[in-house]
């Protein structure tokens, strides 16, 4: 599988249902963003990615469930599990980011990476665009990252390429926000013990997640650069975040 487009079919525009759905973090200029979980038992889903958020994470509604059994049903692939995702608003401010690979330090083995878009005024002439590249052969082709539709590939596919979202030749006046919602299946689990994390990994309990060091930081960076760069790159066990939102206990959602 490789960044296969599908259509998601829903009788009324999808942005408002999401957007009001969580509580954002103005992240950046012209971004926000949630993270957001499937509740499982007494543990929370955790994917730890190069970003340090502020704002706990909140837990998946009838909506996000909906639209991942919509997901399914769209790809064909009935075994698709997915219980962490992000969600992002970008206006016309934000156009540009870096290629990278998603990062796969708590993602499942030969699960699946899906990439939902949407738009507040619907379908846009000018849709963003995901653009891949081949790590090994530096081909790069354009996936246009249209209404209601979602994009899906797996997590070798994820390793072998790189990937960055795009909106190109906007005009001045441009704004129409787009939305995307990525969902992963994370093999990498919070239990919070008297309001202290402690992390999960594949049911074996390995200790306090702790917030980095400067040390730390650092060779987290080193480390998600090779596997920006490389097809084969593994992660070491690491017990540290660099998210303080990681190490936060959930914030229930009460706006369905």
């Amino acid at each position: 599988m490789s960044f296969d487009s599908y259509s998601i079919v829903h009788p009324e525009n999808l942005f408002p249902l999401l957007h009001q759905s969580v509580q954002f973090e103005d992240f950046s200029k012209g971004r926000q963003i949630a993270i957001l979980y499937r509740t499982s038992a007494d543990a929370i889903p955790l994917v730890r990615t190069t970003t340090a958020y502020q704002t706990p994470s909140q837990p998946f509604s009838p909506i996000h469930e909906a639209l991942v059994e919509k997901i399914r049903d769209a790809s064909g692939i009935t075994s698709l599990q997915l219980n962490n995702a992000m969600l992002e608003v970008y206006d016309a401010r934000y156009t540009t980011m870096r290629f990278h690979t998603d990062q796969a330090l708590d993602l499942t083995l030969d699960s699946y990476i899906c990439l939902f878009s949407c738009y507040e005024k619907g379908a846009d002439a000018q849709p963003r665009v995901l653009t891949v590249r081949k790590k090994e052969s530096g081909e790069e082709w354009e996936v246009e990252l249209e209404h209601h539709s979602v994009v899906v590939f797996s997590t070798a596919t994820n390793q072998e390429h790189v990937h960055k979202i795009e909106a190109k030749d906007l005009p001045r006046d441009y704004d129409n926000r787009w939305m995307g919602l990525t969902l992963r299946l994370a093999k990498t689990f919070v239990r919070f013990e008297e309001g202290v994390a402690h992390l999960v990994v594949n049911g074996c309990k390995r200790g306090e997640l702790t917030l980095a060091t400067s040390v730390e930081a650092r060779e987290f960076y080193k480390y998600k650069g090779a596997e920006n760069r490389e097809t084969t790159f593994e992660y070491p066990d690491i017990g540290y975040t660099i998210s303080p939102s990681d190490r936060m206990p959930p914030s229930p959602n009460n706006l369905d």
